[in-house]
């Protein structure tokens, strides 16, 4: 079998509810190509939340905790990996959002050409395998017309601001009924929200089911807390629920600021490649293969990025 050339593989098998997967960690070269089967094959508008981030063709938008799940590996693995494709000038940090990092298959067009050719190159120049027949020109055509069809539809699911007139549908209303929240008051919250911070959705439904959900999980979970008075609720909140409550949300907010940090510093390894290696040589220099060693090392290299940050 021939080193070169190149096959196709459905995105979906690195999807971590596949069979395949059962329920194993991704090797290193299977974690590069889910980044590459994950990376926007054209311009695209991704609603996330209440946030609309851009990608351009071999881009896509992931966090370390996103990966970390997907890949089931640990946080600390996820940016080990990351650095090694960044200094191997596989992958490149765009941007830092809300809710996750813009990355950059450096060399995107290599893994997914924009022909449509299939199977090993080394059949002829049009990407067809030796002993493998040609697409037809019936099939070109099918083709075309797909990917026409596609780029139309997308065309159309462009992000806007919130229109005037909308307002929660029934389902919306059955679902604050089932979890005891009020309808209108999160509408009005709503809307202020998205008014405030300019915020564009391609579907401002789907938009409001999730701050819905959002909504239920950040309401105390008492005993009784549902369908009953305010004075109950309150009750509630200074009972079993605030306790539960309150571990929720400083978990929440441990993993934004660990968010927070690792994004300042992958920014200034972005934006001082030099002082970074030299930093890494330095707080790596005589741990060998130790993983006490080069744990720690790991940590102070850390800290040396965050005094310059902070310096």
């Amino acid at each position: 079998m021939s080193g070169r050339g190149w096959f196709r593989a459905y995105r979906k098998v690195f999807d971590p509810a596949h069979p395949l997967r059962m329920r194993q960690p991704l090797c290193p070269i299977a974690a590069w190509l889910d980044v590459v089967g994950m990376a926007s094959h054209e311009p695209i508008v991704r609603g996330v939340g209440l946030e609309v981030v851009e990608l351009q063709r071999g881009e896509l938008l992931a966090s370390i905790r996103f990966l970390a799940t997907r890949w089931k590996w640990s946080k600390s693995r996820v940016e080990r990996v990351l650095d090694v494709w960044r200094k191997r000038s596989m992958l490149r940090a765009k941007t830092e959002t809300p809710v996750g990092t813009v990355y950059v298959v450096v060399s995107y067009d290599t893994y997914n050409p924009r022909e449509d050719g299939i199977g090993d190159r080394s059949g002829d120049s049009r990407g067809t395998a030796a002993g493998q027949p040609r697409d037809t020109t019936e099939d070109k055509e099918k083709n075309s017309k797909n990917r026409k069809n596609k780029k139309n539809g997308e065309a159309q699911k462009r992000a806007s601001a919130l229109p005037e007139d909308w307002k929660p549908s029934e389902q919306h209303a059955a679902y604050a009924r089932k979890h005891g929240l009020k309808l209108d008051d999160e509408a009005d919250a709503f809307r202020d929200h998205a008014e405030a911070n300019g915020r564009k959705l391609v579907s401002w439904d789907a938009g409001f089911r999730s701050w819905l959900r959002k909504a239920r999980d950040f309401k105390p979970k008492g005993k009784g807390y549902a369908n009953v008075s305010e004075g109950s609720q309150a009750a509630a909140v200074l009972g079993a629920g605030s306790d539960e409550l309150a571990k929720r949300r400083a978990e929440r907010d441990r993993e934004a600021e660990q968010e927070r940090v690792d994004a300042a510093i992958r920014k200034w390894e972005a934006d001082h490649p030099e002082q970074a290696k030299a930093l890494e040589r330095e707080c790596t220099k005589g741990c060998g293969h130790d993983p006490i060693k080069r744990a720690a090392a790991r940590i102070a290299y850390r800290g040396k990025i965050l005094a310059e940050i902070a310096a």
